[in-house]
């Protein structure tokens, strides 16, 4: 998952690539703030962990997409070579195969993006010291 925050001296967007799950997993493994360095003008600015938003990775859906193209024909000649006659349910039940799991690790990115963005560390008043 990456995470994003906008820079405020140039408003461009900043990222980085965090394995946290949620706010609160992020702030147990690292801390409650992020120094960011805007790749545009340099700023540095420590931003904490309610400014920032998560997108899904590319990554993961890359892995994804493969997994569905190269998949797909690989699954199509083992099952082809193994069925000869009445395999057209069975040949149809795994060329799905690499589509659930492309649909399925998607599904877990758009999970955990909207699992982080959803719940705050101070909540929607003010800050919980």
């Amino acid at each position: 998952m990456r995470l994003y925050a906008h820079c405020k001296n140039c408003d461009v967007e900043t990222s980085f690539s965090t394995f946290a799950e949620t706010r609160i997993d992020y702030v147990q493994s690292k801390s409650e703030t992020k120094e960011i360095e805007c790749k545009n003008c340099g700023n540095v600015k420590e931003f904490h962990i309610d400014e920032l938003q998560a997108k899904e990775s590319k990554v993961v859906l890359i892995i994804a997409l493969l997994i569905l193209i190269i998949g797909t024909p690989i699954v199509f000649y083992l099952v082809s070579k193994l069925v000869e006659e009445r395999g057209v349910l069975i040949i149809g039940g795994f060329m799905a195969l690499p589509a659930i799991i492309y649909g399925i690790l998607k599904k877990q990115e758009q999970e955990k993006v909207s699992m982080f963005n959803r719940h705050k560390v101070r909540g929607n008043y003010g800050s919980a010291k």
